[in-house]
């Protein structure tokens, strides 16, 4: 059974030193079926995140060409996402039960407030009880740190992403 795993980072300094982190898949033991039973796995468990100053949804019937802020007015692609800044205290949220193929990507134009944090998260757009995570295929944050990501299930695809989660300072 797959853990929860949440990883909170923060940039600390590196003294010019290049560091990496890549975790080859850490999260693919198969879905987090949401199940009363098992605490770990419950919808209780896929909440979105507190103190969003901002928020993005992410829906694989979405469109690239709405603005994103409400589960109807979604994005449609993690490569959409990656051409957005995200202040500090944006949530984006990826819908429940779907896959996004792409890597999500952050950078020095993106988060970097360790108070006000952006968080790369799940929605749930049915009831909870049917709820699982979205798999994301990868994300790979760069230089940047105040950043949060819950409740979601990444997977690397093979030969195109290689690691699930790569981070680099």
């Amino acid at each position: 059974m797959p853990s929860t795993r949440r990883r909170t980072l923060t940039r600390a300094g590196t003294g010019g030193a290049i560091v990496a982190l890549c975790l080859a898949s850490f999260l693919t033991a198969g879905p987090a079926v949401a199940s009363p039973v098992d605490p770990l796995q419950s919808a209780v468990s896929i909440a979105p995140p507190s103190g969003c100053t901002t928020t993005r949804y992410i829906s694989p019937s979405g469109s690239d060409s709405a603005t994103g802020a409400t589960p109807q007015s979604a994005w449609r692609t993690v490569a959409y996402v990656n051409t957005k800044a995200l202040a500090p205290g944006t949530c984006v949220l990826f819908e429940d039960s779907s896959t996004f193929p792409g890597v999500l990507t952050l950078g020095p134009g993106d988060a970097n407030n360790p108070s006000n944090r952006v968080v790369v998260g799940t929605y749930i757009t049915g009831p909870a009880s049917t709820a699982t995570r979205p798999t994301v295929r990868g994300i790979r944050i760069s230089n940047v740190g105040g950043v949060t990501i819950q409740d979601l299930r990444v997977q690397a695809s093979g030969a195109a992403t290689k690691n699930g989660i790569c981070l680099l300072y």
